[in-house]
């Protein structure tokens, strides 16, 4: 999902594997609204049919004189081909760029990163996904 070309990618794309060939699709999908924008460097897991994208960076802005970064967590459902913003509670989490996730159990754990100022973070954070909530460990 993502990734930057002259422009910001917002494609989900996937790969279809035969035998020693692997051939990429683009698939089709409908979002919760229009504003959503492409990222890249950001990190996402599968849990229960979806999957789940947090933070990441855009286009660099001139005005700003920095690639801004997000906290946003994007739910793409499998099933459904429907992408959404996933409204979090709990602690805010910084927004950031090339970090990593794993998911353990039912929590989406996230180490690392760096900020929009290119200074890099050392927390774990840990999204529980059946509450969307964030916490730290």
């Amino acid at each position: 999902m993502g990734g930057m070309n002259f422009e910001a990618i917002s494609d989900i794309v996937e790969a279809k594997v035969m035998g020693d060939r692997v051939e990429w699709q683009k698939i089709n999908y409908s979002k919760s609204h229009d504003t959503m924008k492409g990222r890249q460097c950001a990190s996402s897991v599968a849990y229960c049919s979806k999957i789940y994208t947090f933070g990441g960076c855009f286009m660099f802005s001139p005005k700003r004189m920095v690639r801004e970064c997000t906290n946003q967590v994007l739910v793409y459902d499998i099933e459904n081909s429907y992408l959404s913003v996933l409204k979090t509670k709990g602690l805010t989490a910084i927004p950031r760029k090339n970090h990593i996730s794993i998911m353990y159990g039912k929590s989406m754990l996230v180490y690392g990163g760096q900020q929009e100022n290119g200074s890099l973070m050392n927390e774990m954070l840990v999204l529980h996904l059946d509450y969307n909530e964030w916490s730290k460990l």
